[in-house]
């Protein structure tokens, strides 16, 4: 997908039949084999063609449509259909795309062409960056009878082997993914699919819906296919704790934030960019469109914070009362959740600050990207407090490991996984202001030197001697540690570590340069990242004059 706001995203319908008869296809073009297939199932026989005037593209026509959106500033190509493997000349396509300057190539397909080694291995070696494989069912009984043909699950599964080993054998960087569509006769079973996904090397499922038009729109198939919507929530609880363990994100564009396990900063920067992306078409040779049906807005989402972002789910999936399934996400809500939370947090669990972590950031990505900084500063305040209890409590129980990490976070800078708390540290918990100074070569803030100060949340403060360069980095001739005041024993301990740990940390750089969400410092072997903050403006280089 798209990686910013800036990109903008061309999808090309290349080829519009399909070796596959999917029963909830909307996008492919309906000749004869379509047909006898859906009158084979007792199934509504579609009367007008998706390609009713029989366009076919040319490797030629496909280049000048290719040329006048390159034109146009798009920059991610995505190639579907239909099933573009059926088109003869695919990676001659890619290889013009590559051409004209497109930075990002997929191709979005069922998979069974490439079981063929020399079609992949020529697919991928003409410039391919990502492989989307869409799964409709997680054996191959759920998804043939899906498809309409027998072998497809085979085929995709041997078509996923087969790019991996082609990526591999030829040196590049393909990512693999999955367009999981979620029905009545899998939804349950996502955990499998996400299990046997991640075995095959795919990087990513993405859990889709079907929305009930075009092909779709039949009794016969919404009985077969529809759900009431609360079954994903477990579903995709269960998929996500075995997706975290086997390293696979998973993503599920369909389905709302309310309806998610719980709220992940890895949902909402995903919705923020699909929402926020810059313009997309769907151009193809020859393509009658069928529109989706509308999903109405429901009453009981008018009071969330992204109700203008949200896809909203088919009505073919609403329970009797749709405000038994829709929460709103709003500053009452969230507050509710962060709540439960905290009463949750277990301190002996090694993930515990990274999952508050994960849910600051959420936060902070609503309030960043939906404009309601004021509604939940408070829960964000909430979550924040929780990494200084948290910090005291690994302090007392001298476990190294989970205070650097409290510490972290209390700081605002991200995960610090080689912070223990040592020989050299321990004791300065118990050291008063005076022998700390001594120790770190502290000093007060009146007395500190150098004309800029480099700034960690919570007051922390290093004085530096230096110059800043044209290219942005300061040039380091000597680093002093400021001696911060405190007031509760929370901010002593953290007073310790900070001196400890990261003054210290930074005591012989050279050079420093502070990038949007890192610092850098050289020690005299080039720039090495020191630290990650996770919160916008964590750390702040100033002038001593703006003190």
């Amino acid at each position: 997908m798209p990686d910013s706001a800036e990109t903008r995203a061309f999808t090309l319908l290349l080829e519009m039949r399909c070796n596959n008869y999917c029963i909830f296809c909307g996008q492919r073009e309906v000749d004869e084999a379509l047909v006898k297939s859906r009158q084979r199932l007792g199934l509504s026989v579609p009367r007008t063609s998706f390609g009713d005037r029989r366009g076919r593209y040319t490797l030629q026509s496909a280049t000048e449509t290719l040329t006048r959106a390159r034109a146009e500033g798009f920059t991610f190509l995505r190639i579907q259909g239909g099933e573009p493997t059926l088109f003869p000349q695919l990676a001659e396509v890619v290889a013009v795309a590559r051409e004209l300057g497109f930075t990002f190539v997929n191709v979005v397909t069922n998979g069974r062409k490439l079981k063929e080694p020399a079609f992949t291995r020529a697919l991928i070696a003409s410039g391919l960056d990502s492989i989307s494989f869409s799964m409709v069912g997680a054996d191959a009984e759920t998804h043939d009878a899906l498809c309409g043909v027998a072998g497809a699950f085979d085929d995709l599964l041997a078509g996923m082997r087969q790019a991996a080993a082609a990526a591999s054998e030829l040196g590049r960087q393909v990512h693999l993914d999955a367009n999981v569509i979620t029905s009545a006769n899998n939804v349950e079973r996502l955990f499998e699919q996400v299990r046997l996904l991640a075995s095959l090397g795919v990087e990513a499922a993405i859990v889709h819906l079907v929305d009930f038009s075009g092909l779709a729109d039949d009794p016969k198939v919404r009985e077969k296919l529809e759900f009431d919507i609360r079954r994903i929530t477990p579903a995709l609880a269960r998929a996500q704790e075995d997706a975290n363990r086997l390293g696979l994100r998973l993503h599920a564009d369909s389905v709302p934030l309310c309806l998610r396990p719980r709220l992940q900063a890895s949902d909402v920067e995903r919705i923020g960019l699909l929402t926020a992306v810059a313009p997309r078409r769907f151009e193809a040779a020859a393509f009658t469109y069928v529109p989706g049906k509308e999903r109405p807005r429901l009453a009981c989402c008018e009071p969330c914070l992204l109700r203008n972002a949200c896809r909203r789910v088919p009505p073919e999936y609403w329970p009797d009362d749709p405000a038994l399934a829709f929460r709103p996400i709003n500053a009452r809500t969230v507050g509710e959740d962060v709540d439960c939370v905290l009463a949750e947090v277990n301190p002996a669990a090694p993930k515990t600050v990274d999952e508050l972590l994960d849910l600051e950031r959420a936060l902070d990505l609503l309030r960043r990207s939906f404009g309601v900084a004021n509604e939940l500063a408070p829960s964000i305040d909430r979550l924040r407090g929780a990494y200084a209890d948290l910090l005291l409590l690994a302090i007392s129980r001298h476990d190294a490991k989970f205070a650097g990490a409290a510490f972290a976070a209390h700081v605002g800078l991200g995960p610090v996984d080689r912070f223990e708390i040592g020989h050299a540290v321990q004791p300065m918990l118990e050291m008063n202001a005076a022998e700390l100074a001594r120790k770190t070569g502290a000093v007060p803030a009146s007395f500190a030197p150098g004309a800029w100060r480099l700034r960690f949340d919570h007051g922390f403060e290093l004085a530096v001697d230096g110059e800043r360069a044209p290219s942005g980095e300061l040039r380091v001739r000597a680093l002093t540690p400021i001696l911060a005041p405190v007031q509760s024993p929370v901010a002593r301990v953290t007073r310790a570590l900070f001196l400890g740990f990261v003054a210290g940390r930074l005591r012989d750089v050279r050079r420093l340069l502070l990038a949007p969400e890192a610092l850098d410092g050289d020690h005299g072997r080039g720039f090495v990242r020191l630290f990650v903050p996770l919160r916008e403006g964590a750390v702040r280089l100033e002038h001593a004059a703006g003190q």
